[in-house]
């Protein structure tokens, strides 16, 4: 059995009012239940908005409550019976982990914030847990055309387009260094980042797309319920999500469009997939990831890093699902009541959460010199160590710099590691440990990141 051996936990909620019908399957079985909440109900609408608030004001308990409350309204009778019993098969080892696929078709269910769902009595934040990824399909044959192939040859090409900002709010700067100096240390023969920024339009990006036929589009820009802004005419415009999808549909090469703007996973109107992410769905992509509230540069930077860091060297590489399930649960490690780590959503359209899989490996290094350069990289542990002052941490944060202390040891531990490869191992041996070098490394620099955004 592999480590990423995830089994379906189908959930569909379908209806016209409440209470909505459930239809639950796992393995061959199945249930059905009925669901009363939606977004128009109740205190809900107050509810949603107090919850996106704690990006500002965390509350732990306001997040365990609305979770919870979402968790005991689905899990009901006959389909809690059939969650219990994949718990149990989780909880025996016979799976690794549980893929929460929820097809919610009525707009007004799809409103909540699921990604919130809180087991009471495990006392277990779903999506913030890599053994229970949480993820919304749409596999509808009139809706959305079959995913796109997921066969890539290295290197895995990522765009990173990012218009310029006429507000000056986001500080789509530092999202990119971020994402550069982590992934660039995997080297040019297996990730290659580039990045388009400026005023550009819809059909600017439209040209990158075809000449560049990235595997990957990470656009960083504002967006809302029906578009992203970019430029046209010497304007800062909201490009409409049809002309993004329009675009898409001539991009095959993209599996994954992580748009990091604010309000691009929001539904408009009362039919499905009428958010900018569903309507690139339907252009066939793979899988879409965006933001169903405002989220803050740093937690967005945060959760871009951990999200690639386990995409391409994680324990499932290419599997989407695992990739953001890993990221959320660092963001909520990180404070629990802040809504950011649930704020990114991701909906899938590929079966087993792969959006790429690989043609080959991207060679072998045979001399450390082409990979890590050891002394140099000792003498910047070194400055790193001195640069960076956790003694300030406040005491809710203390567990942030004894993870630093640890990664720095690693850190040392695998430089040691690597000379010794260099001079008594195989090729082989040498490029598995310096992978596993660049990861620790992308986790330090994350977490420095993370530091210098506190408040002095």
């Amino acid at each position: 059995m592999t480590r990423c051996n995830f089994i379906d936990f189908d959930i569909t909620l379908s209806g016209d009012a409440a209470p909505y019908a459930v239809a639950a399957r796992y393995r061959r079985q199945s249930a059905q239940g009925a669901f009363a909440c939606d977004i128009n109900q109740g205190d809900w609408p107050n509810l949603a908005g107090r919850i996106e608030r704690t990006m500002f004001a965390p509350d732990a308990k306001l997040l365990t409550d609305a979770g919870s409350r979402l968790f005991t309204a689905l899990m009901r009778d006959d389909v809690r019976d059939l969650w219990i019993a994949a718990r149990s098969d989780l909880d025996q080892q016979r799976i690794d982990g549980l893929r929460i696929r929820l097809a919610l078709h009525p707009p007004s269910v799809a409103a909540l914030p699921w990604e919130t769902l809180y087991d009471p009595d495990r006392r277990q934040a779903i999506a913030a847990n890599g053994r229970t990824l949480l993820v919304r399909v749409e596999e509808s044959q009139r809706l959305v055309q079959p995913p796109r192939p997921l066969r890539i040859a290295w290197p895995l090409t990522i765009l990173v387009a990012a218009p310029d900002d006429a507000s000056g709010q986001i500080n789509a700067a530092a999202e990119i260094q971020a994402v550069k100096r982590m992934l660039e240390g995997f080297g040019p023969d297996r990730i290659r980042v580039t990045t388009l920024t400026g005023r550009f339009s819809v059909l600017d990006l439209r040209q990158e797309l075809d000449a560049l036929k990235p595997d990957i589009l990470h656009l960083i820009t504002h967006g809302g319920p029906g578009g992203l802004e970019l430029w046209q005419r010497g304007r800062s415009v909201m490009t409409p999500s049809a002309s993004l999808q329009t675009i898409l549909e001539h991009a095959p090469s993209v599996k994954l469009a992580f748009l990091n703007a604010c309000l691009a996973g929001v539904s408009t109107g009362h039919s499905p997939l009428q958010s900018v992410a569903g309507r690139l769905l339907q252009a066939g992509l793979p899988a879409v990831i965006a933001m169903q509230a405002e989220i803050r540069d740093d937690a967005a930077i945060h959760f871009a890093n951990s999200l690639y860091e386990e995409l391409t060297a994680g324990a499932c590489p290419g599997a989407i699902d695992a990739a953001v399930a890993l990221a959320r649960s660092s963001l909520y490690a990180l404070n629990p009541g802040d809504f950011s780590y649930a704020t990114p959503v991701l909906w899938l359209n590929a079966g087993d959460g792969l959006i790429f899989t690989t043609a080959g490996d991207p060679g072998t290094p045979v001399r450390a010199e082409e990979n890590v350069a050891i002394n140099a990289e000792r003498r910047w542990l070194v400055q790193v160590a001195q640069d960076v002052d956790t003694s300030r941490l406040p005491p809710d944060l203390r567990f942030v710099a004894r993870d630093w202390e640890r990664t720095l040891s690693d850190l040392h531990g695998l430089l040691d590691q690597l000379r010794y490869v260099q001079l008594h191992g195989s090729a082989g041996a040498y490029q598995d440990k310096a992978r596993q070098y660049q990861t620790r490394k992308a986790a330090l620099l994350r977490l420095q990141s993370y530091i210098d955004e506190l408040p002095k």
